[in-house]
């Protein structure tokens, strides 16, 4: 699954609030917007850092808001998410008193904090998170807008969860036809997770060749707008692996693997939850691939890595590696 994208959390959310344009936090947000986007994530924390204080001093909702919603999303990227909870609470009491519970703005905080309990495994929180922005995007905006979409596209990460593929298959395609057909670095962000979303159903499926067409889809569509290092590849490259390793194209496997390990740990840093999740995976492959050894060694790292970050954030760590286990 590709939880909901940082680089376009404040965007997205500003679509929603009125802002004044001289207001001092703005420009610190658009710094951190811009270091989101270009993946450099810890400089895009000290920009969204700095823009909340400043809006507190300035005793300015709206950019606490706006902040508190940007910062919480880039401490989910950085593995910090007992501090994202906290920002993200902040920010839905906020723009609830701002805008009021039927708006855009509202809804799209509610599909962070979905993310949010996505990544941490929390997903029936999560799918009522869903339910209530999809209502409201209904009632506001209606199902083509973009922003609908990409929660569709999170609900359907939901369904998979339990097993549901069918209700998951058709609310991928929804939502891939519409995010295709949109430009825009959020909404090609939203389209290159619904696509490797759907990849996952085509495999699930045994549609395996399918399933590494919609991998490598959803990996061109980032690629041509963020570049081959940015940390939003990291997901759909591991999932290009399982593409790969279905297809008993374990080098190319391998290959992808070791280019999302590689991003990881130069954006996120060798202690952050993903990279530890991606480092299992690898083991996961290594183990399969008879290099016992040395997938051993890095899963016990792997598990280090894990452990450690559930005991800093206070909350458990689910893997699946099962994808690259024998079927």
């Amino acid at each position: 699954m590709k939880r909901t994208l940082s680089v376009c959390a404040a965007a997205a959310l500003a679509a929603g609030i009125a802002m004044a344009q001289t207001d001092e936090w703005r420009q610190l947000m658009n710094d951190g917007a811009a270091q989101n986007q270009a993946g450099d994530l810890r400089a895009a924390e000290s920009s969204y850092r700095h823009a909340l204080r400043s809006a507190e001093a300035a005793r300015a909702e709206t950019g606490i808001a706006l902040a508190s919603n940007a910062l919480a999303a880039l401490c989910d990227e950085l593995g910090k998410s007992a501090e994202a909870d906290g920002h993200y609470r902040r920010a839905l009491a906020l723009v609830e008193k701002l805008t009021g519970k039927n708006s855009t703005a509202y809804a799209s905080v509610l599909g962070n904090m979905a993310a949010h309990d996505l990544d941490l495994v929390r997903n029936s929180q999560a799918e009522t998170l869903l339910r209530q922005a999809l209502a409201i995007y209904d009632r506001t905006t209606g199902p083509d807008d973009p922003a609908a979409a990409g929660a569709r596209s999170a609900l359907a990460d939901v369904l998979l969860r339990r097993g549901d593929y069918r209700q998951a298959e058709a609310l991928l395609e929804s939502s891939v036809s519409v995010l295709e057909a949109q430009s825009g670095l959020k909404n090609r962000a939203r389209a290159s997770a619904a696509v490797s979303n759907l990849g996952v159903v085509r495999h699930l499926q045994r549609r395996d060749d399918e399933a590494l067409l919609l991998f490598q889809r959803s990996v061109t569509i980032l690629e041509s707008e963020l570049g081959p290092g940015h940390p939003l590849l990291i997901r759909a490259l591991s999932n290009l692996a399982i593409g790969y390793l279905a297809l008993g194209r374990r080098d190319e496997a391998g290959a992808a693997l070791r280019r999302s390990l590689a991003i990881a740990r130069e954006r996120l840093g060798a202690e952050n939850p993903l990279y530890g999740s991606v480092l299992m995976n690898y083991a996961g492959f290594l183990l399969k691939t008879g290099q016992k050894a040395e997938g051993k060694a890095l899963e016990a790292q792997a598990k280090t890595i894990l452990g450690d970050s559930a005991r800093r954030n206070g909350a458990g760590m689910t893997v699946d590696v099962s994808a690259f286990r024998g079927r």
